[in-house]
């Protein structure tokens, strides 16, 4: 079975999803903004300019 999508129904998932990665990750934003100033569109490594997101993901603690 094909099923086709709509490049409407796609762009519009994309905008509500990103809508919603800056709304969860409001201090990285602001962080990534900071950090702009110093950083090329900031970010310590230019590879990481390859992710798709609208901006770095700060981290504060990780384990395991």
């Amino acid at each position: 079975m094909r099923v086709t999508v709509s490049e409407n129904a796609v762009l519009s998932l994309l905008q509500r999803e990103n809508s919603l990665f800056i709304h969860r990750n409001s201090k990285s934003k602001a962080l990534s903004e900071l950090s702009a100033r110093n950083w090329l569109r900031g970010v310590p490594m230019h590879w990481m300019l390859d992710w798709d997101t609208s901006f770095p993901l700060f981290i504060n603690k990780a384990q395991g």
